[in-house]
């Protein structure tokens, strides 16, 4: 009778164990579920509206060597700003771009065919020399785009090959 006892008392322990875990596991995934990122919301209003309302800071850039390299976002001097009447203005933090956009609108309003054309670049910090290859890999990006991605908080720009070339969130 003891034994039965003890073999009951270690069960009940397992089973209140076990339902402790599951709880705890389940209120992890739901809480995953309501606390997802508002980037991969989709955005509201026009395309063109949200793109060229704000300036978007750089996050992550790819190198020549395929390498992305995710990057603070609070730097202020790599930023891209997109203007209405198609052109853009963009800063490495060591060159500052300027040029037009197209773009060719898919059925997901969050996706679009994407160009970029550099009409002008000036230097704006010639002693660092130490970014050079930072702003050579910026420039070759934005000339590789083809396509963007955008939500309520980030775009992306992607190449041919759907490999991920630069990245900005909203500012």
């Amino acid at each position: 009778m003891k034994r039965n006892l003890i073999f009951l008392f270690f069960i009940t322990i397992f089973i209140c164990f076990t339902t402790a875990c599951l709880s705890v596991n389940g209120s992890k995934i739901e809480h995953s579920k309501k606390s997802s990122p508002k980037s991969k919301e989709l955005i509201k209003g026009p395309f063109i509206d949200y793109l060229t309302e704000r300036v978007w800071r750089l996050a992550g850039c790819s190198f020549e060597n395929g390498v992305y390299m995710p990057l603070d976002a609070n730097m202020s001097a790599s930023r891209i700003n997109f203007l209405k009447n198609g052109t853009f203005e963009a800063a490495s933090g060591i060159t500052n771009y300027a040029g037009t956009w197209k773009h060719k609108q898919s059925k997901n309003q969050a996706e679009a065919s994407f160009r970029f054309q550099i009409s002008s670049k000036k230097l704006a910090d010639p002693s660092n020399t130490i970014g050079k290859p930072f702003d050579a890999a910026f420039e070759q990006n934005l000339k590789n785009t083809e396509s963007i991605q955008i939500s309520v908080n980030e775009i992306k720009f992607y190449s041919k090959d759907g490999e991920l070339l630069l990245h900005f969130i909203r500012l």
